[in-house]
């Protein structure tokens, strides 16, 4: 650095020069330029990484949705109506087949015990037992009516759920009814 001495008329009586070794602060002014472009390029690499990630994710997310809207759309289009429990025999999931069969709303029935839908004289029967009797369900309405049941575990994250798939046989049982009727009626006897 190199700086003018004037006297006090102004007149140039010199000069001062300076000299500092600035080495080592351009060494320093370097090392964090090149730190800084690493680090940039480290942020570039991460941020496409974790953009990488976002659509693999993004992809998976989509992938899950259209499964369960085809999973939902299957439990819809069952002809029979589907009810799935939690381990703490809470209904969890039901279709409008359902709704329809009970005359239960889904809002009324998610969350509320499965045996809201038995009968209180097979309440408290354990469901071993129940295997060799008719089976009936009650609706809504408190009425009572012979169903077939099916039941299914499904293994999920959450545990273990069952599924059921409930048909009303009131129709097959009045054919049954009648049929045994004409057969006591008959005058000749049948082999079978």
């Amino acid at each position: 650095m190199i700086t003018a001495l004037r006297g006090t008329a102004g007149d140039l009586r010199g000069f001062v020069k300076v000299t500092r070794d600035v080495t080592e602060r351009r060494q320093a002014e370097d090392e964090i330029r090149r730190l800084n472009k690493d680090l940039e390029e480290r942020v570039a690499r991460r941020t496409a990484e974790l953009q990488a990630t976002n659509h693999e994710l993004a992809a998976q997310l989509a992938a899950l949705k259209m499964a369960e809207l085809k999973f939902r759309a299957l439990i819809e289009a069952a002809p029979d109506g589907i009810v799935v429990v939690n381990q703490e025999g809470r209904i969890v999931l039901v279709n409008t087949q359902l709704e329809k069969l009970f005359g239960y709303s889904r809002d009324e029935l998610l969350g509320q015990p499965v045996e809201t839908l038995v009968p209180a004289r097979f309440r408290g029967r354990h469901p071993e037992h129940r295997a060799g009797f008719d089976l009936y369900a009650l609706r809504k309405d408190g009425t009572e009516f012979p169903v077939e049941i099916s039941l299914s575990p499904l293994e999920t994250e959450e545990g273990i759920l069952v599924s059921s798939a409930i048909r009303d046989i009131t129709e097959r049982k009045r054919a049954e009814q009648k049929f045994r009727g004409l057969l006591e009626a008959a005058p000749d006897a049948w082999l079978s």
